[in-house]
């Protein structure tokens, strides 16, 4: 997996727990044991941050914070801006077929202003795939719903696992503290109606051995970007939010090499094929300040992750120069 450095982290004792990569019987909680005095001293740090910052007078909360307000003191302190038309046009809908052809493969891309259920705008000639890792976001969420917006020192160490480092024992771990699979999908599945991702189903049984059940789900790209748009205005999100902020280093490319990136999660893994896709979601600042929720994907031709991250480079790149228009500062 030497090819994988950057998405899968290559540390020897997590190779096989790692995204596109068969997950090995390892009893989830001895993971956890393993990992939590370390996690909790970060989270620790983390929540004297956040409590700075909410006692911080406006204007002054660190970067690393302020999209972690609740959704309440979002909304009165939001402003108001109409909703954006195509924020590209026609130039930029042009543009983006020219990138897709300089590319090659297939890519994605989708955006949707700040709020709950916005439709989003598409381009390109991929508009779904395998929601591989990206699927975390969901489950994060759905297992702090699960704790009253309480989860315990060991969850939240799962978590951090989970959404920084994409690690997929600890993503199962979380999983399996949301009940029976089937409970566990329904959970996951309400989040992403609360995000007003009103289609996505995400199976509760494994689709192919040795993957996660909820990473096989079929998510598209528009439906994505508007659950993406939803994750600063919906409850129980500011930690996981919090930790889409801290993606490791090698994971963040993409969305994740942008400055104008808030929060954001990759996805990766071989179709039955053999071949990947390499995909992302995230909450972005475009330069009129104003925040979207975002998605991209590239299938590409060669089938290589690593071509497949350097498409995802270029319509980051492509989109932090053309998408101008989020239509919202505030939810």
């Amino acid at each position: 997996m030497t090819a994988m450095v950057g998405c899968d982290t290559n540390r020897p004792s997590l190779a096989q727990s790692r995204e596109g990569t068969p997950t090995q019987p390892t009893d989830p909680q001895a993971v956890a044991r393993q990992r939590t005095a370390a996690a909790i001293a970060r989270l620790r740090q983390e929540r004297d941050a956040l409590k700075r910052a909410a006692t911080a007078p406006a204007g002054h909360a660190s970067a690393a914070t302020s999209h972690a307000a609740s959704p309440g003191s979002r909304k009165t302190a939001s402003t108001r801006r109409p909703a954006p038309g195509p924020a590209t046009g026609s130039t930029g809908t042009e543009s983006f077929a020219a990138l897709a052809r300089r590319i090659g493969g297939s890519i994605g891309l989708a955006y949707a202003p700040l709020g709950v259920g916005h439709p989003a705008k598409t381009m390109g000639q991929l508009h779904t795939g395998v929601s591989w890792s990206t699927m975390k976001v969901p489950v994060a969420i759905a297992t702090i719903k699960q704790a009253n917006g309480h989860p315990s020192p060991s969850t939240m160490a799962l978590m951090r696992l989970a959404i920084t480092e994409s690690d997929n024992t600890a993503a199962m771990a979380m999983w399996s503290r949301l009940g029976t699979p089937t409970t566990a999908a329904a959970k996951t599945q309400a989040v992403l109606r609360a995000g007003g991702d009103n289609s996505t189903v995400v199976p509760a049984n494994t689709r192919r051995p040795g993957y996660t059940p909820f990473g096989q789900s079929d998510w598209p790209l528009a439906a994505q970007a508007t659950f993406a748009a939803s994750l600063p205005c919906i409850a129980n999100t500011n930690p996981v939010l919090a930790l889409m902020a801290q993606v490791t280093p090698s994971q963040r490319w993409g969305v994740g090499s942008m400055g104008s990136t808030i929060a954001f999660k990759g996805g990766w893994g071989p179709g039955t094929d053999g071949k990947y896709l390499v995909r992302q979601l995230a909450v972005v600042r475009v330069a009129d300040g104003t925040r979207i929720g975002l998605a991209i994907a590239s299938l590409p031709a060669d089938g290589q992750f690593q071509t497949g991250v350097n498409n995802l480079d270029a319509i980051a790149h492509w989109a932090a120069q053309h998408i101008r228009a989020g239509g919202r500062s505030g939810c």
